[in-house]
């Protein structure tokens, strides 16, 4: 059984083959604490990895998460395994595809072999549910962010490019922690550079407290009003664009000076991840112009499960 996994610093989109043997895709939080939580709340779910305890549950203040820290970490895998069994997947052997982000899975240009098999060897390990059957993760398989994504959008339906070798494409993913960057030729025959930044969606959090004048909103709230400007029932309201402003700002200002020279190079540009439309505004004020990925917070995922079923047969 091959899942498909979108393992982000702030959730972990899921694609799998129901039982109508149709291909579904679930996005489920990884807000985690140290510990075993809230006990009997009925909706929260603990798992041990090598003597740690972590929780998952949605009103926890969540651990904090980071580009490089947070692939490699514990944290990761009991979000894995926890985005598995909401999935329906406890007590299964199963196979995964998840995903690395694009500057970690390449160095200089080539694969970075160290950082993946330090991937897969984290995501193998034993993690133990406290209520729920165990689940063996028995292989794993990695692409690099964002590539995928654009696949459909450069390659004909049977995978042929509809690109130049010598063209250039240019990809930004801008989610809750991290703005990943990279510029490849053909489709994805050569990465010409990438590189990740410390700039996220999640940055924003003491601006919409301020705006929303509720300075003690929990990270759940937070994040609701980051990605559709409301929270508590429509009680609390802020306006996305005015209060992600600063970030955006910068988030631009990185990507034009990560194109540098190539900028007059380029033959396509492209944004994915939650925050790419307010992204896209502000680029659109430094006369750049990048076209949104369609439905770019599941791009990615349905993009390698398409990739990996049809290689499946």
């Amino acid at each position: 059984m091959m899942i498909y996994l979108d393992d982000g610093s702030t959730g972990t989109k899921v694609g799998f083959v129901n039982g109508e043997n149709k291909i579904e895709f679930r996005t489920v939080t990884n807000r985690a604490e140290l510990g075993r939580g809230v006990s009997d709340s009925g909706l929260s779910s603990t798992y041990s990895i090598d003597g740690q305890n972590y929780t998952f549950y949605e009103q926890c203040d969540a651990l904090k998460t980071s580009n490089a820290q947070y692939q490699y970490s514990q944290h990761n895998v009991a979000a894995v395994h926890h985005a598995l069994h909401e999935c329906g997947f406890s007590g299964k052997t199963v196979d995964i595809c998840v995903t690395l982000p694009i500057s970690q899975f390449f160095e200089s240009g080539r694969v970075n072999v160290a950082n993946i098999e330090k991937k897969k060897a984290n995501l193998l390990t034993p993690v133990l549910p406290e209520d729920q059957e165990q689940i063996i993760i028995r292989s794993v398989k990695l692409y690099p962010e964002g590539i995928p994504a654009v696949q459909p959008l450069i390659c004909d339906p049977n995978g042929n490019s509809k690109v130049d070798s010598d063209e250039l494409t240019f990809i930004g993913d801008i989610g809750g922690t991290t703005l990943d960057l990279a510029i490849f030729s053909g489709a994805a025959e050569r990465i010409i550079k990438a590189q990740s930044f410390d700039i996220g969606m999640l940055e924003c959090s003491d601006s919409i407290k301020l705006a929303s004048g509720r300075s003690g909103l929990r990270d759940m709230q937070v994040q609701r009003l980051l990605e559709t400007g409301e929270c508590a029932n429509g009680k609390v309201k802020i306006d996305r664009v005015a209060v992600s402003k600063p970030i955006m700002t910068k988030a631009a200002s990185t990507i034009i000076n990560f194109l540098g020279k190539d900028i007059d190079s380029l033959s396509y540009s492209y944004l994915i991840g939650g925050g790419s439309e307010l992204l896209q505004m502000s680029l659109n004020d430094r006369e750049f112009e990048a076209e949104l990925v369609p439905n770019s917070t599941l791009a990615l995922v349905q993009a390698i499960a398409k990739i990996e079923e049809a290689n499946r047969g």
